[in-house]
């Protein structure tokens, strides 16, 4: 079988000439993060301090934009909040017309810093919850008032627990083959994200190589073709395991309760060679019998009344 047609591969349809992924893309706004989450899927507890530009945000979105239209586009980190160019990305962001929906995924933390115009070109606010960061109802309140004037909605996304990710010694071709192959994150969903002026398929990828120091680079680079399309086409249809895939875990990793650990003992929960933290009742199941859901993410949604939600949806298409 032609692996670009195996059942693990994800489905891209075309809709006015562009491409339309089955899910989001993201837009990695920043790296670090003010929490240390162990097993964190993006490698923050360890990266170093990276600030994207609004003017970054803005070429690169203008690039992809033509040829590519995601579902939604999530900013997200590290924790995005840290970006102190935030307001002026969403700006870009909006402007840019990428996506019919703009989410910004954050830990809610430092959400009071974020002002009510910029807080107002966002369609959902998803704060990230989990059980060693607690965040005081009274903050919560505030937010949900502050986003009901300006017609946002919030979202409180629950992570009581999570997957094991990254493993530093360079698993066998037939292990990471078969995580290629059951990988939720870059096939059921495939996410993928958008970091200095490169596309990547799945954001670990974008963290594994300066992790495990394998020099390769799992990216597409959007500034170097002169015809993007079929570029891009090709290279999302090209559905083989990358080098990163070698020392990742995809979403087969063993589960466990969210823990906040040392940042300087952080990479030693990826010293362990990968069949060592595998889930073995998912690495045996094949993703067409996965389910297509996060077993670690547990979404709330207090629904909005109808008039909040109009009103943020008028606002939004006259500032855009």
């Amino acid at each position: 079988m032609d692996k670009s047609m195996s059942p693990s591969a994800p489905v891209f349809v075309l809709s006015e000439g562009k491409i339309v992924p089955p899910t989001h893309c993201e837009l990695i706004v920043t790296d670090h993060c003010n929490i240390s989450c162990q097993s964190c899927n993006h490698a923050s507890p360890t990266a170093g301090k990276w600030n994207l530009t609004p003017d970054a945000a803005a070429r690169d979105l203008a690039r992809l934009g033509p040829v590519y239209r995601p579902r939604e586009l999530r900013l997200i980190g590290g924790e995005p909040m840290l970006n102190p160019m935030l307001p002026d990305i969403l700006r870009v962001a909006r402007a840019a017309d990428f996506a019919p929906m703009l989410r910004l995924v954050t830990n809610g933390l430092l959400l009071d810093r974020l002002p009510d115009d910029a807080l107002a070109l966002l369609d959902e606010v998803e704060v990230s919850r989990y059980p060693a960061v607690p965040i005081a109802p009274e903050a919560m309140a505030v937010l949900r008032k502050r986003a009901a004037r300006v017609g946002t909605r919030v979202t409180e996304a629950t992570y009581a627990s999570f997957r094991a990710t990254f493993a530093l010694p360079r698993s066998p071709d037939a292990l990471a083959e078969t995580v290629f192959r059951g990988c939720k994150v870059g096939t059921l969903w495939a996410c993928h994200a958008i970091r200095k002026g490169r596309f990547y398929k799945c954001p670990q990828s974008i963290y594994i190589p300066g992790m495990a120091k394998i020099g390769a680079d799992d990216g597409f680079d959007l500034h170097g073709h002169d015809d993007l399309f079929p570029a891009l086409w090709a290279h999302l249809h090209r559905h083989e395991r990358m080098s990163s895939c070698h020392h990742c875990l995809g979403t087969m990793g063993r589960k466990f309760p969210h823990a906040l650990v040392d940042r300087r003992d952080w990479a030693r929960g990826a010293e362990a060679p990968a069949q060592d933290n595998l889930d073995p009742d998912l690495f045996a199941k094949p993703i067409w019998a996965q389910s297509r859901a996060d077993d670690c993410r547990t979404v709330s949604t207090p629904r909005r009344p109808l008039i909040a939600r109009a009103f943020g949806r008028i606002r939004r298409a006259l500032t855009g």
